[in-house]
């Protein structure tokens, strides 16, 4: 039996010639895009977290789609923060008149209950109001006015437009993870070695 050595030249990214430098960063972004990028991205944990402190909602999962039906949607979504909500839908002006003793409603946050729709399923969410939660100033009773009306504001256009934000943003990161910059940053980050036909040697 006969052991055969067999030597390689090994280059730096830097030494490969330009049309194979090419080639290895169109190589490197497809088998990075192949993963799920999303997971170690750390994107949707970054949407969950922006949610919460801008608006108020809170998520267990944030699925998407990104080419066929292009929709970002939250699983079993809750808002936990009302006002929060509220306020950024632009309904503040609105919940401060409530406290003005001129005003002929008041509106009592006891009596209030929204919700968001969970998208898991049918990749979208919707905006539920179960209560009012008017009350008539002189008399105290409960008051059938419609909230979305009385405050000037679109909730559910409101929360699309907040989903379609996100969207762009989960596609501004896929984008990256398969740029140019991203993939020579990882090169130099991992100190990849190369054949002299971009081959990756390990």
């Amino acid at each position: 039996m006969k052991t055969i050595t067999k030597e390689y030249k090994v280059y730096e990214f830097k030494e490969l010639k330009p049309e194979v430098q090419e080639e290895v960063i169109e190589k490197l972004a497809e088998r990075e895009l192949e993963n799920d990028w999303w997971e170690y991205s750390g994107i949707l944990d970054c949407i969950k977290e922006d949610l919460s402190e801008r608006y108020g909602i809170e998520c267990e999962d944030v699925y998407f789609d990104l080419y066929g039906g292009r929709y970002c949607a939250l699983g079993n979504p809750r808002i936990n923060d009302v006002k929060k909500f509220l306020i950024a839908a632009g309904a503040e002006k609105w919940m401060i008149a409530q406290y003005l003793d001129t005003n002929e409603r008041v509106w009592d946050m006891d009596y209030l209950d929204i919700g968001i729709t969970d998208g898991s399923h049918r990749g979208c969410n919707e905006v539920c109001v179960e209560h009012n939660g008017f009350i008539d100033a002189e008399t105290g009773a409960e008051n059938d006015g419609d909230l979305e009306e009385e405050m000037g504001v679109d909730l559910n256009e409101f929360l699309s437009d907040i989903l379609k934000e996100k969207l762009k943003e989960i596609q501004q990161e896929e984008e990256y993870i398969g740029s140019k910059e991203n993939i020579m940053e990882l090169i130099e980050m991992n100190e990849y070695q190369f054949l002299e036909d971009g081959e990756e040697y390990y």
